[in-house]
């Protein structure tokens, strides 16, 4: 029962690392995502490069297509996710303790069975 559990252990400490990991993985997405929005709508239109109707169309569709889906996944998505990854961190966390727990009592019990079983040897 004990091995089993040093293992669960072992495996939810193990789990726990990757999440950290991945955490950290999508922060610095996140991080790097928000530093090229700006290219989204680049380069500018200007007079001397695209003006009229279509430039203004052309820039509608880069300020609210591109670039709103770009904000959405920068900031949403990845938020999401991030904190779906911190929800699962915290739940490792609860299950680490909750198996450590289990190995406490565990081992309580066999230091009990063991101290029952000296105290039978002494008395025959």
């Amino acid at each position: 029962m004990l091995a089993y559990l040093y293992e669960r252990l072992r495996e939810k400490q193990e789990h726990l690392v990757r999440l950290y990991a991945c955490k950290a993985n999508l922060e610095g997405a996140q991080d790097e995502f928000i530093s090229y929005e700006k290219t989204c709508t680049e380069p500018e239109l200007s007079a001397e490069t695209w003006q009229g109707k279509w430039a203004t169309e052309f820039q509608d569709i880069r300020n609210d297509g591109i670039l709103l889906q770009y904000k959405n996944l920068a900031h949403q998505q990845l938020n999401h996710s991030i904190t779906s990854v911190e929800a699962a961190i915290t739940e490792t966390k609860l299950e680490i303790e909750n198996i450590r727990n289990q190995i406490e009592a565990a081992e309580e019990q066999a230091r009990r069975e063991r101290e029952k079983a000296r105290q039978q040897q002494k008395s025959v």
